[in-house]
């Protein structure tokens, strides 16, 4: 759950099968901003109020609350856009991963690993090596 801006708890649109298709179709119908006279109301708002619309028709129509087990879960912007671009990302990560060849775990050793190769005692101070001498011009 994720709390609306006012308060109440909010789900994600893939919860319910019935709240996903709408969101879907709602998203297709509302690509963009929506201008009403000079203003612009944006795409998520214009998504949001259409579903609340939806929502509340629902909530209100007696026969299909106590004839089914539908369930319109309340959405709020934030769940609804970020269950947009997940929604969007994934296909496109399916195109991109096409033809490659992942490993399905990750590699290990056949045998047990040779043991790591000790540290040298003593460190050379590099003093046996040739000095670099700075010319001053």
């Amino acid at each position: 759950f994720f709390l609306c801006h006012s308060g109440t708890p909010a789900q994600w649109p893939h919860c319910c099968r019935v709240v996903e298709t709408l969101c879907i179709k709602l998203c297709q119908k509302f690509p963009s901003p929506v201008k009403k006279g000079t203003a612009a109301i944006t795409r998520w708002t214009a998504i949001l109020r259409a579903y609340r619309k939806i929502r509340q028709l629902v909530l209100n129509t007696a026969r299909v609350m106590a004839d089914t087990t539908l369930a319109v879960v309340e959405l709020n912007q934030n769940t609804l856009v970020q269950w947009h671009n997940k929604r969007a990302r994934d296909p496109e990560r399916a195109i991109l991963l096409q033809g490659v060849n992942m490993p399905s775990s990750q590699s290990v050793a056949a045998g047990p690993l040779p043991l790591p190769q000790e540290k040298p005692v003593e460190i050379s101070d590099g003093s046996s090596a040739e000095r670099h001498h700075y010319v001053h011009a």
